[in-house]
């Protein structure tokens, strides 16, 4: 006896993300200031909280658009920028 196969569902196409204002402008300082991307995650890691080169990896690319304070504190100082340009583009 045979089984015919059951068609399978279409699959969707990987939804493509498009980088936030914040991870361009994060690539933009990291790539100014010489720094790689896992460079730039050892200089805004502290011991208790560390950002992995993946994390910077989706914050620039899109894939992750949300990230805490502190975070955002770390990776600003690492850079030698504000968080405020970091988010707005504007500087005080």
């Amino acid at each position: 006896e045979t089984i015919a196969a059951l068609p399978m569902p279409a699959r969707k196409p990987a939804k493509e993300a498009s980088p936030t204002p914040f991870g361009l402008r994060m690539k933009q300082a990291r790539e100014a200031k010489g720094l790689s991307m896992r460079e730039l995650a050892d200089a805004a890691s502290v011991p208790d909280a560390r950002v992995s080169h993946a994390t910077v990896s989706l914050i620039e690319s899109g894939r992750q658009s949300a990230i805490d304070a502190e975070t955002a504190v770390r990776l600003a100082r690492a850079l030698g920028v504000t968080v405020e340009w970091l988010v707005t583009g504007s500087t005080p």
